[in-house]
């Protein structure tokens, strides 16, 4: 059976009773089972408090949990005990210390990235959307990623890519839509809000992954390891064109989320509809079957086996190549 992902929007507290839980809501004299048996994590965007016998059985169960604001920003994350292996994690920062090693699995995250990106953009052009010049931009840059002799040059590669490919978003998405440029903390339009939102439950969902093997989610190769999801950062850059950005691009074009979504105030923000909606369409995205060579397979089994294919690249069973789509 697939656990799956449990959100909860509303303000309450969570509660044992006996082998369950149940979510209390603040508004209201409503009791909601959590089916703990078929999920494996739980996200609040909202205030939610916890007993400690609640605590303790989703430890037992192994279920994680995340905290974010009403906005979709990270605060805090719940997991069960994770046992580490001893022999595991000083391969992992080996590979972390040793130049050659990091930057091979590094590029290799920005390659599998970039070939996303460009397969995205191939998607619309051939649609109408006249990406051709863009994509041979970004063809160019990916042509130099493997000459890159630092992290610090490999991300200014990798940050030009972006840029390109963001430049493609006005001519994919409606004028209502416009973006101009990546805005953070906090985001400045309606697609800066959706990138930030989607961004972080797909951390998220990479985290609670990696929590199932015996890699450490914060030693990471790309990114510089400074928190429990760095690793999921690396990961994540190869998901994001296909998981998030093509879940933006179907809710906009095919108009199921508008204006009437938002909040507008000091930085644009998914408002509690907004929410749901992006929430629904994601857990479709992370069950859609795709074909990969000659079987089908869901979002959310790919991105498994892309952190066991980085796992057994870390204990030299295999050379480690990323997921193209």
């Amino acid at each position: 059976m697939v656990r799956k992902i449990y959100f909860i929007n509303n303000h309450g507290s969570l509660k044992r009773s006996k082998n369950n839980i149940y979510f209390s809501r603040s508004d209201q004299n409503i009791k909601i089972t959590i089916p703990v048996e078929k999920i494996d994590t739980i996200i609040s965007y909202s205030r939610l408090s916890l007993s400690s016998g609640a605590i303790s059985l989703l430890s037992r169960k192994k279920i994680s949990l995340h905290f974010f604001n009403k906005y979709g920003f990270y605060r805090a994350s719940f997991y069960p005990l994770k046992k580490y292996e001893g022999e595991i994690l000083i391969k992992q920062v080996l590979n972390f210390l040793d130049q050659k090693k990091r930057l091979y699995l590094a590029k290799k995250f920005v390659e599998g990235s970039t070939k996303n990106i460009i397969s995205n953009m191939k998607f619309y052009h051939k649609k109408g959307r006249n990406l051709e010049g863009i994509i041979e931009k970004s063809k160019y840059f990916l042509d130099l990623v493997e000459f890159q002799d630092t992290i610090e040059k490999l991300m200014s590669i990798e940050g030009n890519i972006r840029n390109l490919y963001y430049n493609s978003f006005n001519k994919i998405l409606p004028e209502d839509f416009k973006f101009e440029k990546r805005t953070k903390n906090p985001p400045q339009d309606m697609i800066n809000s959706m990138i930030s939102f989607g961004n972080s439950i797909l951390y998220s969902t990479i985290t609670n992954e990696i929590y199932k093997t015996s890699l450490n989610p914060s030693i990471s190769f790309l990114h510089e390891p400074k928190n429990n999801i760095s690793l999921s950062l690396d990961i994540s850059e190869i998901f994001k064109p296909i998981i998030i950005d093509r879940l933006i691009f179907k809710l906009i074009n095919k108009d199921m989320l508008n204006k009437e979504c938002f909040i507008f105030s000091k930085g644009v923000f998914l408002n509690k509809r907004g929410r749901e909606l992006f929430i629904e369409e994601y857990i479709k995205r992370l069950e859609k079957k795709i074909k990969i060579k000659n079987e089908r397979v869901s979002f959310k089994k790919l991105i498994r086996r892309e952190i066991y294919k980085l796992l057994n690249h870390i204990k030299g069973q295999e050379i480690y190549t990323p997921l193209v789509v």
